[in-house]
């Protein structure tokens, strides 16, 4: 980072108007900052605490599947694109939940393989407000 002087940081005070915002469109401001959603995009420790739109646009692939209303559905989407839309796949009588898929995106994060200790440490802290988590 560049010291600016008092004269200099002034001029650049001035200069900042509306003008100089950029509003970013959908999910174009989780690409271009993914760090104010997520945190440490270095870490490889997953993507958590975000909703689904968030995890698809920082991944290569996503996949999801839903078990509901006896059920079961399934999505998949590429590079932010969807691949196949929501559909009914099967039955599933009694079961509910839903399993999330995905490869973390190297455009966005340095490391893409998951440290699966780490994972271990992590999930007793994710499920606990899931009692059925597994």
């Amino acid at each position: 980072m560049t010291d600016l002087t008092n004269e200099e940081f002034l001029k650049s005070e001035q200069e900042y108007n509306a003008d100089s915002i950029k509003v970013l469109k959908g999910l174009d401001a989780v690409r271009k900052r993914p760090g104010m959603y997520i945190g440490d995009t270095d870490d490889g420790s997953g993507l958590h605490g975000v909703g689904v739109s968030v995890v698809n646009a920082l991944s290569t692939w996503l996949k999801l599947k839903i078990w509901r209303n006896d059920k079961e559905y399934y999505a998949e989407f590429a590079d932010d694109n969807v691949v196949k839309h929501v559909e009914v796949i099967g039955d599933a009588p009694g079961k509910h939940g839903t399993e999330v898929s995905f490869l973390p995106s190297p455009k966005t994060f340095t490391q893409t393989e998951f440290n699966f200790e780490t994972l271990e440490r992590h999930s007793p802290k994710k499920a606990y407000p899931f009692a059925s988590f597994r």
